[in-house]
């Protein structure tokens, strides 16, 4: 996976944070901001991934 710049992250934490949040929706998104579907679908299994794996090795 290629290196995220801090800058990049927070943008895509963001633009997350809209969704969950059910402030727009996945479309809303993906329209606006020129984001593929795909990708949003991604970013949101890798973030799920992300905290799977860091609540895991807490344990």
């Amino acid at each position: 996976m290629n290196p995220m710049h801090h800058n990049e992250k927070e943008i895509r934490d963001f633009i997350l944070e809209l969704i969950d949040t059910k402030q727009k929706s996945i479309s809303q998104v993906s329209k606006e901001n020129n984001i593929s579907k795909k990708n949003l679908y991604k970013w949101m299994i890798y973030r799920w991934i992300e905290k799977h794996i860091k609540k895991t090795n807490l344990q």
